[in-house]
């Protein structure tokens, strides 16, 4: 059975979510999730969009919220997992195939998934700017 096509809009919002494969650590420290942050900063210079909040709390799992300004999200993606398993040189298959993403449709849907996360990420907030954004 063929795989669902993504919503798609250019200019959309997305929560975006990534998993591991097979129980992976993608985060092993505090230096691994800064590599993603410096990672994340440098395709926010790089592509066309904007990196509204982040979660890297769980060792096995990432969340993104983006908002997009032009930039293709399966692009974007990609840079961003083959850039992290390349500067921390992990062996190829630390990601699952697919990230799952979410085109947020309101303001209403971004407020109640930040607050999801936020109550998620208490105590935690270095690596989660869910608990800071407004």
């Amino acid at each position: 059975m063929a795989r669902q096509a993504r919503e798609r809009d250019l200019f959309g919002l997305y929560h975006i979510s990534q998993t591991s494969q097979r129980g992976r650590v993608i985060f092993r420290s505090d230096e691994d999730r800064q590599a993603m942050l410096d990672i994340l900063h440098g395709a926010e210079a790089k592509y066309n969009f904007k990196l509204a909040a982040y979660c890297l709390i769980d060792r096995y799992v990432y969340h993104l919220l983006l908002k997009m300004e032009g930039c293709d999200i399966s692009q974007l993606m990609k840079s961003i997992n083959i850039s992290y398993t390349k500067r921390l040189q992990l062996p190829a298959g630390l990601f699952r195939d697919r990230y799952e993403s979410t085109l947020l449709t309101s303001p209403q849907e971004g407020r109640a998934l930040l607050r999801k996360l936020q109550e998620r990420a208490e105590g935690h907030k270095r690596w989660n700017s869910y608990c800071t954004v407004d």
